[in-house]
């Protein structure tokens, strides 16, 4: 509207000064003569001309500071989607590297679940009671049915253990442990008792467990296992110093033995995370 304004008084004054006739003999009167009206008019014109074009820039200039903020607001939203689309590609790799760990520390964990088991198997055939010779028909029957019920109970709670039902295997483990206390095969049961709960994640009872088979049974083929369990259990309460102590026992109490291979390999791996 301005600018249609100030073409329509450009028209009007151009009109007006080409078409002035020469000035007139001053009046007789002592009014402005009709040409002075019209300068006067023409004045008047050119200052609303002057106006409107001072005005117009300021608008021309007002115009382009918001384009040029709205081409800077442009810019931003565009920036911040790049980064939305970097942190997403970061994000997605990281959960992949993520999965790909647990899948392996899965495949670990089941590994040596795998060689526990089968050194139980061996310890539970090295540990069955044998019966001594020389005694009576009625001893033997008494004798075979009393160690017939300690096996059966922990071969029961072992079946929970291959099973998974490691909720189960702590109870069971437990009453086996409340009620044969001097079993042949007390120690792997203490030793099963504290494993159910390491792999319930209760690590803190996982402990207080292993802790008894090396207080109760040091000498039981499980005591290494129990110490290398010890050690994990801190590592993974975060107690980082406590977990290498019990790891660096495993090493010197038991150096030929597969718990010592594994000690060696957690500590290393503590060593390069540091």
């Amino acid at each position: 509207m301005k600018l249609v304004r100030l073409t329509a008084v450009a028209t009007v004054v151009a009109t007006l000064g080409g078409c002035l006739p020469p000035p007139p003999a001053p009046g007789r009167g002592g009014g402005p003569s009709p040409h002075e009206k019209l300068q006067q008019r023409v004045a008047t014109l050119e200052q609303e001309l002057a106006e409107l074009r001072k005005a117009q820039k300021q608008e021309a200039s007002s115009s382009s500071g918001m384009q040029e903020g709205l081409e800077t607001l442009t810019l931003d939203v565009e920036e911040l989607r790049n980064n939305m689309r970097t942190h997403q590609g970061s994000m997605e790799v990281l959960k992949h590297r993520v999965d790909r760990l647990e899948k392996r520390q899965r495949r670990l964990y089941e590994d040596i679940d795998a060689r526990l088991r089968s050194l139980e198997q061996s310890d539970r055939e090295k540990a069955s009671p044998q019966e001594p010779e020389g005694q009576s028909a009625d001893a033997d029957e008494g004798s075979e049915a009393g160690s017939g019920s300690a096996e059966e109970m922990y071969h029961a709670a072992f079946a929970k253990i291959q099973n998974n039902a490691y909720q189960e295997a702590a109870k069971e483990f437990g009453r086996f442990l409340k009620q044969y206390p001097d079993s042949a095969l007390a120690p792997n049961a203490q030793y099963w008792l504290g494993e159910a709960h390491y792999v319930l994640r209760e690590f803190e009872k996982a402990l207080m467990e292993f802790n008894k088979v090396l207080k109760n049974y040091p000498d039981s083929q499980k005591a290494p296992g129990a110490l290398l369990k010890i050690g994990y259990s801190f590592y993974e309460l975060g107690e980082k110093e406590s977990a290498r102590q019990a790891l660096k026992r495993v090493r010197e109490r038991f150096p030929d033995s597969s718990e010592a291979r594994l000690a060696r390999q957690r500590l290393n791996r503590m060593d390069s995370a540091q």
